[in-house]
């Protein structure tokens, strides 16, 4: 983000050192993980949106930083087309029917009552995306840290992870109103358009293609919707928002806000730590 900022400064002429520094990290992102190809599409997309005075060099800048990514990265998706059959393997196969029951299964909110402040661990909210997503965000949903991700019965502290991770649900709202705050303030806030361009469609990219891989790769469980698989959106919803709380004028509000975050994450501190001793049998 930082080099689209100096790179918009001196309007996308750019060294081909700048070029190629450039393209490593879209080739590093590619092989971390093929979430982050749900950031590309915005910088490809840019190409429209920006001034016509810089279209000829965002062009030569952006296409020759694909390049050089797909040089660093693309071997290994070859090797996923030869070896299972596809660019973008996954471990199970994917499907296409019964693609609208399955959309209205996920959005659905039947049953959640009070489980998501009082409960939010498996099985208690039945493939629901947003449910699960939100607990397994700001809590521990599939127990992999606060109790065993393999049987709900043997889990450690397994009576009462469910009230705490409740109460952590809970708090986090305030947490959740204020990135949903900072990253919509913010757009209007950072004068760089490359920048705004690139965190408000990679967020978009990010929850929509989620959702269709989502969709795609439908279990029974909701086994496929876990918050790590979008890691990066709430990155970049972390970071707009934190430049958001910078800007604020009034230093009693901000002092306050930063406060109550600190509070929040005191009380939150727990469910980031595995409870689990060496050799406990998941």
């Amino acid at each position: 983000m930082l080099c689209l900022v100096r790179f918009e400064n001196k309007a996308f002429i750019i060294s081909n050192k700048g070029i190629f520094i450039f393209g490593v990290l879209i080739g590093c992102l590619a092989l971390s993980r093929q979430w982050a190809f749900l950031l590309f599409p915005s910088l490809i997309i840019y190409f429209i949106k920006c001034d016509k005075k810089v279209k000829r060099e965002y062009f030569n800048f952006i296409s020759k930083s694909f390049i050089v990514g797909f040089v660093i990265s693309g071997w290994f998706y070859f090797i996923n087309l030869f070896r299972y059959g596809s660019f973008i393997a996954f471990n199970m196969p994917p499907t296409n029917e019964g693609y609208f029951d399955r959309l209205r299964s996920l959005l659905s909110l039947e049953g959640v009552g009070t489980n998501i402040f009082s409960n939010p661990i498996r099985p208690y909210f039945k493939n629901q995306f947003f449910p699960i997503l939100y607990s397994d965000t700001w809590g521990d949903y599939w127990g992999y840290f606060t109790f065993t991700s393999r049987f709900l019965d043997i889990g450690i502290d397994q009576e009462n992870i469910g009230s705490y991770l409740g109460r952590v649900n809970l708090v986090s709202t305030f947490t959740f109103v204020i990135l949903l705050i900072g990253t919509l303030k913010s757009y209007k806030q950072i004068s760089n358009k490359a920048l705004v361009f690139f965190i408000k469609y990679s967020i978009l990219f990010s929850l929509l293609g989620y959702l269709w891989f989502v969709l795609g790769y439908p279990t029974g469980s909701g086994d496929t919707i876990k918050s790590t698989y979008l890691i990066q959106m709430f990155n970049l919803m972390t970071f707009i928002t934190a430049i958001f709380l910078d800007r604020l004028k009034n230093n009693k509000i901000y002092i306050s806000l930063i406060s109550i975050l600190l509070i929040i994450y005191a009380h939150n501190f727990s469910s980031f730590l595995s409870k689990f001793p060496i050799n406990f049998p998941y």
